[in-house]
């Protein structure tokens, strides 16, 4: 090989070869030639990322724009925001991204939006519509929770009562009256809110009496004055609690009920009922005052009539006793309605009846003839017995002579009562002219105001 060839590396840099003595200077020499290279290179890539690179960026983002590409266009301009108006278009394209939102009824993204990009105005608008978008689906809570969030903003406040009053309507249609009653009590006056709040009472009650709780229910109908029917539920209440006693045969609790019922329907007739069964039980009980009380009360209930009639009975047979006041009232109900033996127990305790009657010749004697001459006085003496308790009565006395004639009755001249003693004179004897009278039986009859005998005698009239 020729020692004076050129290395193809030397010829390719246009490098003289060097002999022995140039050989320092030719290192020297293509250092500087690869730093001159290097700092092109650097001057290069510095330009192209800080003049070229965000200019491309610039117009792809700008592409992207026009096309609609917002996404792309929002992260190319995110790259270079500090680069001529890209802050400027791409708040531009966040607009028209929330406008999209709002244009589709996304108020809550789009108000996020808004906020994050500092726009109050818009903020506040998309948040306003988010509440009427939250009216519409009914989700008022949330609605009013907006509403008071964005205070003055246009007719927010005004907005606020209307809203609640529908979230009140809402509540009782869905038969949550407690908090529908509580948001009506906040709105006090607005609309027909205090009408409302008897509705829900109303409600209330319909919906404790489903569920039998009437003592509760007539809390509630209570507190709704004049409401609907509310009156009449009251009613309807004391007359279903009433059933219930009436069922547990608590007589005395149902009887209470069924008074405060009032007209209700059936409402007499149960009072009726409950006094029958507490007179049946009394009457087995063999508390018979208190049954016959009972029975008299139940009116014409089944045969409350008889049963009474059976108690007094009852009563009258335990306790024949003519100074016991109640048998003889008893005893004369009884009587008047002919029933069972009444009229002869009465006559044995009550009628009233002249007894221990005997004859003589003086008022003032109590010697006892079995024959008068007819030429005498005739004095027939008795003892008044009988009647009711602390009674007084008339007597009336009728004689017949022997030859058959008798006067008209005489009423004495005082009342009697029990075991008092009186005389019946004829001081100028039977007859006015003795000597043509007849003898044989002078019999007298003592009758009471009815006209029935209550006593009789007679003594023999001799020549």
């Amino acid at each position: 090989m020729n020692n004076n060839s050129v290395p193809c590396t030397q010829m390719a840099l246009g490098v003289k070869p060097a002999g022995k003595g140039q050989s320092g200077m030719g290192k020297k020499t293509i250092l500087i030639t690869v730093a001159a290279c290097v700092a092109f290179l650097v001057i290069f890539t510095l330009i192209m990322i800080f003049a070229v690179a965000p200019r491309l960026q610039y117009s792809l983002a700008c592409q992207a724009y026009e096309d609609k590409r917002y996404e792309e266009a929002i992260n190319r301009f995110n790259d270079i925001e500090d680069y001529e108006d890209s802050a400027e278009k791409k708040h531009e394209i966040q607009l028209l991204q929330v406008q999209k939102l709002m244009d589709a009824g996304q108020y809550y993204e789009a108000a996020a939006i808004y906020q994050k990009l500092n726009d109050r105005a818009r903020y506040y608008d998309a948040l306003y519509q988010y509440s009427s978008q939250l009216v519409d689906h009914q989700d008022y809570e949330k609605a009013i929770e907006i509403l008071e969030k964005l205070g003055e903003y246009r007719d927010c406040q005004e907005k606020i009562p209307e809203i609640r009053y529908l979230y009140g309507m809402k509540l009782v249609e869905e038969g949550n009256f407690q908090s529908a009653i509580r948001i009506f009590t906040d709105l006090d006056d607005y609309k027909d809110s205090r009408n409302r709040i008897k509705e829900c009472y109303y409600k209330t009650g319909l919906q404790l009496m489903k569920n039998w709780d009437y003592e509760n229910a007539i809390k509630e109908f209570g507190k709704c004055g004049n409401y609907s029917d509310s009156k009449t539920r009251v009613k309807e209440c004391h007359y279903k609690t009433g059933l219930q006693l009436l069922g547990k045969k608590d007589y005395t609790e149902a009887i209470d009920e069924f008074a405060r019922s009032g007209d209700y329907t059936g409402g007499k007739k149960r009072i009726k009922e409950c006094y029958y069964k507490i007179g049946e039980q009394l009457l087995k009980d063999e508390q018979y005052t208190d049954a016959v009380e009972a029975f008299a009360k139940a009116g014409d209930y089944s045969d409350s009539k008889a049963k009474l009639k059976s108690a007094q009975y009852a009563y009258v047979k335990n306790n024949q006793n003519r100074e016991d006041e109640i048998t003889y009232q008893y005893l004369k109900d009884l009587k008047t309605a002919n029933y069972k033996d009444s009229k002869k127990i009465y006559d044995s305790l009550f009628a009233w009846k002249v007894t221990d009657i005997y004859f003589n010749t003086s008022s003032y004697s109590s010697d006892r003839y079995s024959s008068i001459s007819k030429y005498s006085a005739v004095s027939c003496h008795f003892t008044v017995t009988g009647g009711p308790p602390e009674g007084r009565t008339y007597i009336y006395c009728q004689a017949t002579w022997p030859d058959g004639s008798s006067n008209k009755k005489q009423k004495s001249n005082s009342e009697f009562s029990d075991s008092s003693e009186g005389s019946w004179t004829w001081s100028d004897g039977i007859y006015s002219d003795p000597y043509w009278g007849e003898t044989g039986k002078f019999t007298v009859r003592f009758y009471d105001g009815s006209g029935n005998v209550i006593g009789k005698a007679s003594v023999t009239i001799t020549g």
